[in-house]
C-alpha cells in the first residue's frame, strides 16, 4: 500500500509498505542487509559503481546554504533520488503510512472586493491549493495512490432492520422485493442453502470468494484480493453486539433461527447461543452463589470428604551443616543420569529424616525429581527475579528457614539475578552475613544446554547472565558424569558424537557442522515418524515420538498437519478475549477479531483444535505437585465443553488423569493495553520447539532444520533427547545437498574437559 504526497518545493514521493512473506521476513541480524537495510559502505574492488554512488549519494555532510551543491541523502543505483529503507517494529510505522492517505489537501482563502463594505465571511471561498508538480501528476493521470487489498465493509443488522433506500415512484411490490433482497447479510443466507463453498466459509470471508451484485452474492470469475469486515457494534446494542459474535464464530448459515441453533436445539435468544459455553469469569459466580450453594454441597457430602486435598507438603527434609555454607555443582551431559542422582539423594536423606527442598528453573525439569518445584515458586521470585515476595511471619519464610539442602535441577539456565536474590533472601531469613544463610545449595546441569533467555542480549551478555559468572561460582565443589545413561551400551559411538556437537568440535569457523547422512529423513517427516502409529492406533507408541523445531512458526504447521492425520471428529475451542486499560477499564475500540488474532508468546491461540488422542502441552504451571506444568505432555482423552481430560504421559504420575479448565490469562507490556484471554492453556505437542524439549526422552524423534537453530545447544538439545542414531531423523531442505546446518555453541561458557 502506498499514497502519493506532493510537496511545494520538490517532486513528489511516495511512503510504501511492504508485507513480506514469511519466508522473506526479516528475523535475525543477516536479514537485514539482505533486505536492503544496509548502512556499510561497498567493498570498492567488488564493485565501483555502488561504492561511488554510496560514497556520492549516501554519506550525508553539510548541506543547505552551507553547501548548495550537496545532492543531500539521494541513494541507490536504481533510483538515484531519496529512498528510506526502514524495517517495521511497531505498529506506528503502519499508523504514519495511513495518516497520509487520509490527509488533506493544501487549501488557499480568496475572496474578491467590489466594494470596501464586503461581508468576508459571505465572500470567503474556500479553494483548493495545487502545487505545479502536482498539477502536472494529476494531468497526467498518474495513480495518486495504490494498495495490494480492497477492503470492504459488510452490515450487521437485525431481522427486518437493514437499511433500505426507496424511489417514490417505486410501487408496493418493488418496494417488498427491495425490502427482503437488498441486505448483504439476508443475500449471505441464501447463498448457503444453494452453494457448498459458501458453508465453508465465514460471513465476512464471502467477499474473498464472491461479489455483491444486484441483491445476491454471485461467485467470482476472476481473483480479485479484497478483505471483508463486519461493522463495528458497541455492546451496548447487545442484540446486534452478539449477533455479530454468532457470525465471527459460525460458518454457513441459512438463517437468523439457524445462527442460534446449538446442537440441534433453538435457544431462541442470541445472547443465550453466544454464551452457551462456561461463563468467561466462572469466580465470580462462585463468589457470588456459594454460599447458597453449599446448602446442597453438606446434604450430599461429609465433613471429612470435604476436607480431603491432593495437597503434598514438600521440601522439610532436614539435613545437618553445622551453619556453614557450601556449594556443590553435578554437572553432566544429558542423559548422563543427573536426574538420578538427584532422587536417589532425595530418597536417602528422607530414610534418615533429614529436609531437602528440590526445585528446577523448568516446570518440565521439576516433575521429574521428587517433590520438585520451580525456583520461581519456591523463593517467590518476580518475573525479572530481582525480588522475592516471601515476607517475615509467612509459611514459605518458616519453610526456607528449616530447610538446610537445597538442590537445583537446571541450573544453566538461572539467571545470576536469581542466585543473588536467593543469596540475599536466606541471609534475611537466617539473620546471618553467610553465602545463602549458611545453607547447603547444591546445582546441577549441562552448559552445552540452553542458557538464560534476555531479549536482545548479545552473545556476551548471555554469557555474563548464567551463573558461572557470579562470585559464588569460584567456591563451588564440583562433580561430574561423564557417561551418557539414555544412550544404549551399543550406541557409545553416538553418545561421543552427542558430547562433541554439544562442544561445538564438528564446527567451522562460521559455526556450521555437516551432519551424518543416516540421519537425515529421505521423505514425509511427520509421515515418518507419526504414520506407522497413527494407521495401527497406537496412542500409547506414539506419546513416545515428537518433532521439534528452532521456531513456533514451524511448530504451528507440523501440529496441524498430524491433527489433520488423526482419526475421529475434530473439536474447535474458542477463547474469550479483552483489552483493559492500567485502570482494569475494558476498551471497546478494538474489535474482537483483531484481539483474536493476537498471539504473544507462552500464550494459548485464539482456536484450540483437537480431536481425541492428540497430544496436548500444558503451557502453564498449575499444580506442580500433581504433575501439571508449564512443558508437560498429555493425551487427550475426552473433549467436554468446559473441560478437557488427559493422561499424563511423563514424570512419576504417568497414566493419571487429569482434568484442564479453562483459565484467564493475562499479557502487558507487550501491547498498548492489556490482553485478557480466556482459554485452555493447551497447545499440540505433537511437535514442539527445541527448549520446550529440553529434560524429555523419547523413543522416536523427528527434527525440523528447514530453519536454523539461533541460540547456544539448541542443536545439542534436539539431538540428545534420544537414546539411538536411528531414533533420529532430521529434515533439511532440499538444495541443502551438503548436509550443513547451523551449531551455534559458546565455546567460552564450557570448561575445558566438555
Amino acid at each position: 500500500m502506498y499514497p502519493v504526497e506532493n510537496q511545494g518545493r520538490g517532486l513528489p514521493h511516495i511512503h510504501l509498505l511492504l508485507t513480506l512473506f514469511d519466508i522473506d521476513k526479516v528475523v535475525n541480524a543477516e536479514d537485514v542487509e539482505k533486505r536492503g537495510i544496509s548502512a556499510r559502505i561497498p567493498d570498492k574492488d567488488k564493485d565501483i559503481e555502488l561504492y561511488d554512488l554510496v560514497k556520492k549519494f549516501m554519506i550525508h555532510g553539510p548541506c543547505g546554504d552551507l553547501n548548495p551543491n550537496c545532492p543531500c541523502m539521494e541513494e541507490k543505483i536504481m533510483f538515484r533520488c531519496h529512498i528510506n529503507v526502514e524495517k517495521v517494529n511497531s505498529v506506528t510505522s503502519v499508523k504514519y503510512l495511513h495518516k497520509y492517505v487520509h490527509k488533506l489537501p493544501d487549501r488557499a482563502t480568496m475572496n474578491y472586493e467590489e466594494k470596501n463594505d464586503y461581508d468576508e465571511i459571505k465572500e470567503y471561498i474556500d479553494a483548493r491549493y495545487i502545487c505545479p508538480q502536482e498539477a502536472v501528476w494529476r494531468i497526467l493521470e498518474y495513480p495518486t495512490y495504490d494498495r495490494s487489498h480492497s477492503i470492504t465493509t459488510w452490515p450487521v443488522h437485525l431481522d427486518g432492520e437493514h437499511v433500505c433506500y426507496f424511489d417514490e415512484n417505486m410501487n408496493e411490490d418493488e418496494i417488498r422485493e427491495k425490502i427482503e433482497n437488498d441486505s448483504e447479510l439476508l443475500a449471505y443466507f441464501e447463498l448457503n442453502k444453494d452453494n457448498v463453498l459458501a458453508r465453508n466459509l465465514f460471513y465476512h470471508e464471502i467477499p474473498e470468494k464472491f461479489v455483491f451484485r444486484k441483491g445476491k452474492w454471485n461467485e467470482r470469475k476472476t481473483h480479485f484480493n479484497t478483505i471483508g469486515r463486519m461493522v463495528k457494534i458497541s455492546p451496548a446494542e447487545t442484540e446486534r453486539y452478539h449477533l455479530r459474535l454468532l457470525l465471527l464464530n459460525v460458518r454457513g448459515a441459512i438463517s437468523y433461527e439457524d445462527l442460534r441453533t446449538v446442537k440441534n436445539i433453538d435457544l431462541n435468544n442470541r445472547i443465550r447461543c453466544a454464551t452457551f459455553a462456561e461463563a468467561s469469569k466462572p469466580d465470580e459466580l462462585w463468589a457470588l452463589f456459594k454460599d447458597a450453594l453449599s446448602e446442597d454441597f453438606a446434604k450430599k457430602f461429609s465433613i471429612e470428604l470435604a476436607h480431603r486435598k491432593a495437597y503434598i507438603d514438600i521440601a522439610k527434609r532436614m539435613l545437618q551443616a553445622d551453619g556453614k555454607m557450601a556449594f556443590y555443582f553435578l554437572s553432566g551431559p544429558g542423559g548422563s543420569g543427573k536426574t538420578f542422582v538427584i532422587s536417589t539423594l532425595v530418597h536417602l536423606l528422607r530414610g534418615m529424616k533429614k529436609k531437602v527442598s528440590t526445585m528446577a528453573f523448568t516446570g518440565i525439569a521439576a516433575t521429574l525429581i521428587p517433590g520438585g518445584r520451580t525456583m520461581h515458586n519456591r523463593f517467590g521470585l518476580n518475573l525479572d527475579m530481582s525480588n522475592s515476595k516471601i515476607g517475615p511471619c509467612s509459611k514459605a519464610w518458616k519453610e526456607l528457614k528449616d530447610i538446610d539442602l537445597f538442590i537445583c535441577d537446571e541450573a544453566p539456565m538461572v539467571h545470576k539475578r536469581a542466585l543473588v536474590t536467593i543469596d540475599l533472601k536466606l541471609k534475611e531469613i537466617m539473620n546471618i552475613n553467610i553465602d545463602f544463610g549458611g545453607k547447603v545449595m547444591m546445582m546441577a546441569g549441562d552448559f552445552r544446554q540452553t542458557l538464560p533467555i534476555q531479549k536482545h542480549a548479545t552473545r556476551a551478555e548471555i554469557c555474563d547472565l548464567t551463573v558461572k559468572r557470579t562470585r559464588y561460582w569460584k567456591s563451588a565443589r564440583k562433580f561430574r558424569l561423564k557417561k551418557n545413561m539414555r544412550a544404549l551400551d551399543k550406541e557409545k559411538d553416538f553418545a561421543k558424537d552427542l558430547l562433541e556437537i554439544g562442544s561445538g568440535k564438528w564446527n567451522n569457523d562460521k559455526d556450521e557442522m555437516i551432519l551424518p547422512i543416516d540421519c537425515i529423513s529421505k521423505g514425509d517427516l511427520v509421515e515418518e515418524i507419526f504414520g506407522y502409529a497413527i494407521a495401527d492406533s497406537n496412542w500409547n507408541q506414539m506419546a513416545k515420538m515428537a518433532i521439534v523445531a528452532p521456531k513456533n512458526v514451524d511448530v504451528k504447521d507440523l501440529n496441524s498437519k498430524v491433527l489433520n492425520m488423526l482419526p475421529g471428529n475434530e473439536i474447535l475451542y474458542t477463547s474469550i478475549d479483552k483489552a483493559e486499560n492500567e485502570e482494569k477499564q475494558v476498551l471497546d475500540e478494538y474489535l474482537d477479531e483483531y484481539l483474536n488474532s493476537l498471539s504473544p508468546n507462552g500464550f494459548p491461540l485464539h482456536e484450540l483444535r483437537l480431536k481425541k488422542n492428540a497430544i496436548v502441552m500444558l503451557i502453564r504451571n498449575m499444580n506442580i505437585e500433581n504433575g501439571l506444568c508449564n512443558g508437560t505432555r498429555m493425551l487427550v482423552e475426552e473433549m467436554r465443553p468446559n473441560m478437557i481430560v488427559c493422561r499424563l504421559l511423563s514424570g512419576d504420575r504417568a497414566g493419571q488423569l487429569v482434568y484442564i479448565p479453562r483459565i484467564t490469562l493475562c499479557c502487558d507490556g507487550e501491547y498498548p493495553f492489556d490482553l485478557h484471554r480466556h482459554q485452555f492453556p493447551l497447545v499440540l505437542a505433537f511437535a514442539m520447539t527445541v527448549n520446550k524439549a529440553q529434560g524429555q526422552t523419547l523413543e522416536k524423534l523427528g527434527i525440523d532444520l528447514t530453519k536454523d537453530v539461533f541460540s547456544h545447544g539448541q542443536l545439542y538439545v534436539a539431538v540428545s533427547r534420544v537414546r539411538t542414531r536411528k531414533a533420529l531423523s532430521i529434515r533439511l531442505l532440499e538444495t541443502n545437498n551438503e548436509r550443513k546446518v547451523m551449531n551455534v555453541v559458546y565455546k567460552e561458557i564450557l570448561d575445558k574437559d566438555d
